[in-house]
This record gives structure tokens, sequence and C-alpha cells, in this order.
């Protein structure tokens, strides 16, 4: 007679165990993240070879003149590729991708 008593409360136990495990730990609320800014890195790229370079800063095409120093102040974690070919990279090859640890830092393109 016990016994649906005992299966249901071992139901529950068993449920209620797997569903508190499988909440997420640490939950941000989405106020935080309107308000959470975005840390940008200044640094500079310079081309070092005797062409002009084709670069994707982002989803956006710039283009370095032969000896050019450029200063750029982008968001941590975007991606400069080279669009040209030059003697040590390919076309394709990433260039940079920012980080804070690159705070003032020149790139050389040789």
């Amino acid at each position: 007679m016990n016994q649906p008593i005992y299966i249901i409360l071992m139901s529950f136990v068993l449920l209620g165990s797997s569903t508190a495990n499988a909440a997420p730990s640490r939950i941000i609320p989405p106020l935080a993240q309107m308000f959470k800014r975005s840390r940008n890195v200044k640094f500079a790229i310079i081309n070092k070879t005797a062409s002009p370079i084709e670069i994707m800063v982002g989803d956006t095409p710039k283009t370095l003149k032969p000896g050019e120093l450029v200063s750029f102040d982008l968001p941590v974690g975007t991606r400069i590729i080279a669009k040209t070919a030059s003697n040590h990279i390919a076309a394709g090859d990433l260039i940079e991708e920012v980080n804070k640890e690159h705070e003032g830092a020149t790139v050389a393109i040789h």
C-alpha cells in the first residue's frame, strides 16, 4: 500500500535533482549586459613592404601604403586579415586578433 507513494516520492527526488543540476550556475541580468562597455584597444600597424597591402579590419577593407603607419582603436576580438600576399604572409592569413595585451603596440607587416 505504501509502495505507490514511495515510487511517487522517488520520482520527484530523481527528477528534481536533475533539473536543479541543469540550471546555470551564474546568470547575468540583461540590464547589466546593456551597460557593460566593450573595451577598445589602441595599437598601430605599419606596412614595411615595398607595395600596398589590402587588409580587412573586421568587415571593413583598408589599404596600407608602403611605409604607412596606421593607428587603430578597435574592440577586443576584432580580426585583421590580409587580402593581398607579401613575402611573409599569404592572402587570407590572420594578421592580428585584437586583445588587451596589445595596447600601444605596433604590428609590422613585412
